[in-house]
């Protein structure tokens, strides 16, 4: 893994965890594909939607992120992604 600095866009992303957006794509696909399908299908609104869900689930990662450190929830032994506040990358301060 290559090193990320405190503070930077990397860490940043690392934050936002990028691979669950899928998870706030689905329903806005879903929607969008019933909208089109009885007619009611609009650029705007499903592009709305989208962003909408997107942030959400960043948001929510920034939280999750936060209070997990906080409650030290993540501690070295945790298996899985790196987290940015674990790592010390994001403060909780700047993650709030």
């Amino acid at each position: 893994m290559s090193k990320v600095a405190p503070g930077s866009v990397g860490a940043w992303t690392m934050a936002a965890r990028p691979a669950t957006l899928t998870a706030a794509l689905a329903p806005v696909a879903v929607g969008t594909a019933c909208a089109w399908r009885v007619g009611g299908f609009r650029w705007d609104a499903a592009f709305a939607a989208l962003i909408g869900a997107f942030l959400i689930q960043i948001a929510t990662n920034f939280a999750n992120d936060m209070f997990d450190f906080e409650k030290g929830a993540d501690t070295e032994e945790r298996l899985g992604p790196t987290r940015a506040a674990q790592a010390g990358l994001l403060s909780v301060a700047q993650l709030r």
